[in-house]
């Protein structure tokens, strides 16, 4: 999902001041996320609008249509010349926007250096890797016209992941996997607070005036892991215990429950997030 630096309401020009996140749960599909946007109504010449033109999206940035195609080099960017050389050929090509991906903390390839451990949410990256000023600077005297995307990593520190086994996505079979449960309130409170401070930093640099949104994706492309082996449920604790929540709330009443569930001994604490073999079987009988 991508967060635009700055959105249009009406022909009011937005400025996206801050972040916060939802869930929406649904019974058939578990729990997605999404960024909350917070905005005031002052103008800016050059804020990035979307419209839509013969029937398809476009992308305003500085009053013309920004090209869709960007280059992410999500992972083989950390080395530094193989990545100058690609960059130097996307520019022949006429690419003028670039992702620029937040680098990873040291303990392990998924880690952020906006939330390196457990608890710590440093407001300025350690130096280290390939920064983002880095990307920025070699990208700009490439391209001095570049405008930009930021890619952070959703993913936890390690360590969260070691202390915290029952917040992470589960399937079915008991395979626990490297992301948390979008139900777990540990996990959400911890990358509001690592978005937060990656957002404002990106904000404050000299290049930041050429953001044209947040590109907060999951690591697979967009794709949950749990969904890439195949699995659609996650059973971790927490998200059962939310699940369990939902219904209560959906439904108030056991009797509207067993109505809608077609279930007359259904009760609120044996509903249950659907399995996927179950949920396969009933799609195929």
């Amino acid at each position: 999902m991508t967060l635009y630096r700055q959105v249009p309401t009406g022909s009011v020009r937005v400025k996206w001041i801050g972040l916060a996140l939802l869930i929406f749960a649904s019974m058939n599909f578990g729990a997605q996320v999404a960024l909350a946007q917070q905005a005031d109504a002052k103008p800016e010449m050059n804020a990035p609008m979307i419209q839509h033109r013969d029937g398809r999206t476009v992308l305003i940035h500085d009053g013309k249509p920004a090209p869709m195609a960007t280059y992410c080099d999500y992972i083989l960017w950390q080395k530094a010349e193989p990545w100058k050389k690609r960059v130097e050929q996307l520019v022949r090509s006429g690419v003028k926007v670039f992702v620029l991906i937040s680098p990873r903390g040291n303990a392990d390839f998924f880690d952020s250096v906006f939330w390196p451990m457990d608890g710590q949410f440093p407001a300025e990256p350690v130096p280290g890797q390939v920064s983002l000023d880095d990307q920025a600077r070699i990208i700009l005297e490439l391209q001095p016209d570049a405008a930009f995307y930021v890619r952070p990593s959703l993913s936890p520190p390690i360590d969260f992941v070691r202390k915290h086994a029952d917040q992470m996505q589960t399937d079915e079979d008991g395979k626990t996997y490297r992301l948390p449960s979008w139900s777990s309130k540990l996990y959400l409170q911890g990358i509001d607070r690592m978005l937060r401070n990656l957002v404002s930093y990106c904000e404050s640099r000299p290049w930041g005036n050429r953001i044209i949104g947040y590109q907060a994706l999951p690591y697979g492309e967009g794709l949950l892991l749990l969904n890439i082996d195949g699995k659609m449920f996650d059973v971790s604790a927490c998200n059962e215990a939310a699940f369990k929540q939902w219904v209560r709330e959906r439904y108030i009443t056991v009797e509207a429950l067993r109505e809608s569930w077609r279930l007359p001994d259904a009760t609120f604490d044996a509903v249950a997030v659907p399995r996927d073999r179950d949920w396969i079987a009933r799609r195929t009988t």
